[in-house]
């Protein structure tokens, strides 16, 4: 190598460390820059799109973050700015401005995108499978990412949810982690009822409306309990008197009515259902069971707000 390409080798190094020293981020070339397979961030073409159109106009005004490649030498991998990377990309940027920070694990990368909320609950579901399976504790796991024991196992579990919520949690019908476990747990006391529920592709799958199919699942088994007949058992008057052996004319059933109403309120901002089967204290008053904890009181009616009359 030649003097004078030797002087601009060191005199780029030598930019390149004043660049660093001044707490300017480098700018480096976006082809030296590996995606880390391990990390996915939802966003739409919508949103990348968008995000482009900015980084056309304005630039990338937050560097991404890169670690040197553990075995390619010139090269780096993404730790955070996935999206920014991609948007640039579109953009028809070639170079984009980055730190360099070595000392990187992937729980740092998962936390990051939590704090953002670009993660989605099956990819948080992954990584911590991944980490159970190398032997590590939900406890350790937790603490790691600043998340609750809860959170961890609550995660953990949709990676083994029965087939009809997985359908239902794969398609994007609901991507509530509370209310998938939710549905899960109500599925091992009565799989035929959750079944069939959610083969209705029209229901809407909420928190308020698992809420409801529980009660229904629980005032069913009440009744079975108490020894009690199901809606769907009760016998019309003029039909009992029939003798036996005899056919009965079964009634058709009138759209215009309910045989079972559950009525939702909401009290103080927390939504609950009347009790209808328990009898108030004073004129005016009635009670409600919360669907949050399931606490009972009685409170005034002039006080409630009613959200909906479902059929049970």
């Amino acid at each position: 190598m030649s003097l004078n390409k030797l002087g601009s080798v060191s005199s780029l190094l030598s930019n390149t460390d004043k660049r660093e020293e001044s707490g300017k981020p480098l700018i480096l070339q976006i082809s030296l820059i590996d995606d880390d397979p391990n990390n996915r961030e939802d966003i739409s073409d919508e949103a990348l799109a968008e995000l482009a159109e900015d980084i056309k106009a304005r630039g990338v005004k937050t560097p991404v973050a890169v670690r040197q490649h553990p075995t390619e030498e010139g090269r780096y991998i993404l730790n955070y700015g996935h999206r920014r990377k991609a948007a640039s990309i579109i953009a028809g940027k070639e170079t984009i401005p980055a730190w360099i920070d070595n000392d990187f694990e992937d729980y740092d990368q998962l936390k990051e995108n939590l704090l953002q909320e670009t993660v989605s609950p099956r990819d948080i579901a992954r990584f911590i499978q991944r980490k159970l399976e190398q032997g590590e504790k939900k406890g350790e796991i937790a603490r790691k990412i600043n998340k609750s024991a809860a959170f961890v196992s609550q995660h953990a579990a949709l990676l083994s949810l029965p087939e009809s919520i997985q359908s239902a949690f794969d398609d994007g019908r609901c991507a509530d982690v509370t209310v998938i476990n939710n549905l899960a747990s109500m599925h091992k006391k009565n799989s035929a009822a959750v079944d069939s529920w959610l083969a209705d592709e029209e229901q809407d799958i909420t928190r308020n409306s698992v809420s409801t199919l529980k009660s229904f699942i629980d005032d069913k088994k009440k009744s079975s309990n108490d020894g009690s007949s199901s809606d769907d058992e009760l016998i019309d008057d003029d039909s009992s008197s029939s003798e036996a052996g005899e056919s009965t004319t079964e009634k058709p059933t009138d759209p215009t009515k309910i045989k079972k109403a559950i009525v939702l309120v909401e009290y103080q901002g927390r939504e609950a259902r009347l009790i209808l089967n328990k009898r108030p204290s004073l004129k005016g008053v009635a009670h409600i069971k919360f669907e949050d904890d399931g606490a009972e009181i009685e409170v005034e009616l002039s006080t409630l707000k009613i959200l909906e009359l479902i059929e049970g």
